[in-house]
């Protein structure tokens, strides 16, 4: 007799095979952890080492737009640029370098 369960939302397995019963566990690790503006002290997905992230802030498209509009009215509009508000904050594991996750402005 085969009697095979499922998996519902992906917590657990059992299979009943003849007299054997097996179960399998599995658990489900976030590839790309919550990340804020500031450095985020986390454990690496890649190395698997605690680490506190290197933050790289890179200019978007809002970026531009908030200068085009500060330009406009005034004369600070290189003001986005200088503001890491005004940015995405790119997370990076400063142990092996790989890209944690990005929190958008």
């Amino acid at each position: 007799m085969t009697n095979i369960k499922k998996p519902y939302a992906g917590v657990q397995i059992e299979a009943d095979i003849g007299n054997e019963l097996s179960s399998i566990t599995t658990i489900f690790a976030n590839p790309n952890p919550l990340v804020g503006p500031e450095s985020t002290q986390l454990r690496c997905p890649q190395c698997k080492c605690t680490v506190r992230t290197n933050v790289k802030y890179n200019s978007t498209p809002k970026t531009h737009l908030a200068c085009t509009l500060l330009a406009w009215t005034c004369c600070c509009c290189c003001l986005p640029y200088c503001m890491n508000s005004c940015r995405n904050a790119n997370h990076f594991c400063p142990m092996c370098d790989t890209f944690i996750g990005t929190y958008p402005s």
